[in-house]
């Protein structure tokens, strides 16, 4: 059963929104009825969204450009809800082997970009007085999990998860909600075009064979999660996230 919420009259962005867990959570907030921007820097992916998929904005945005990011967003804000869910996974090195810019590269999306998306729409949010604002932010179970060959992305999602608090804190004052939602692997088109032939997703796997639901998470599942934390349903909740792990911290 999915989600149920309206989201009529409000706006949200979704970075890393042209394809998987960010196009479905656009999907949803659509159907809920909001007027939803998505950024990513894939063009071609983001015009096929446009051709297919009514009532979704789309915006090329390189995140790793900080100046050049925070100009298009403030020009397209003021927005009611922010889901931070751009990031990358890249490259897998083990910890011998990292190099500075592998560090640059996956903190630069995972943790920088972050904060310079959520610095801008929260002041947007702000100086508009949005009402019941939210921001979710997408981490992983990789935050507290630690797989050989992943050292870089672990450390960025645990800087997100925190990130998530800090935030939450900070922004309390002003009536915006900071959450994230700690999904283990999820089904998407990447996932299974590289099982099997990628040795740090088959240790991924093995970890997520620890689950007691066994299957993996569904895009949709994610996507319901981020709509209940961005809804009022969820009103009391700041700080905090939701995980997606199908039990496997049971054992």
């Amino acid at each position: 059963m999915s989600m149920k919420a309206s989201f009529e009259g409000r706006s949200v962005l979704v970075t890393g929104g042209a394809r998987g867990i960010g196009l479905a959570i656009a999907k949803k907030f659509c159907e809920a009825g909001a007027t939803v921007t998505v950024l990513d820097q894939d063009e071609s992916q983001l015009e096929i969204v446009s051709k297919t998929l009514d009532g979704i904005r789309t915006i090329s945005c390189n995140l790793g450009d900080w100046e050049g990011t925070r100009s298009k967003i403030a020009s397209l804000g003021p927005f009611h809800h922010l889901v931070n869910n751009a990031g990358v996974a890249r490259p897998a090195e083990t910890l011998l082997n990292i190099k500075p810019a592998s560090i640059d590269d996956v903190f630069g999306i995972n943790f920088k970009s972050m904060v310079n998306v959520t610095q801008v729409v929260a002041e947007g949010m702000i100086e508009s007085k949005v009402e019941n604002g939210t921001i979710v932010n997408m981490s992983s179970i990789s935050d507290s999990v630690a797989v050989p060959g992943m050292a870089l992305y672990s450390a960025s999602k645990a800087a997100v998860t925190m990130l998530t608090k800090s935030c939450a804190l900070e922004l309390a004052p002003h009536s915006i909600r900071v959450n994230c939602v700690r999904p283990a692997m999820v089904r998407t088109e990447q996932v299974g075009r590289l099982a099997g032939s990628n040795a740090v997703l088959e240790q991924a796997i093995k970890i997520n064979e620890r689950r007691v639901i066994p299957r993996m998470v569904e895009m949709d599942e994610v996507a319901d999660s981020v709509l209940f934390l961005s809804s009022t349903a969820s009103s009391m909740t700041t700080g905090s996230d939701i995980l997606l792990d199908g039990g496997i911290f049971t054992r």
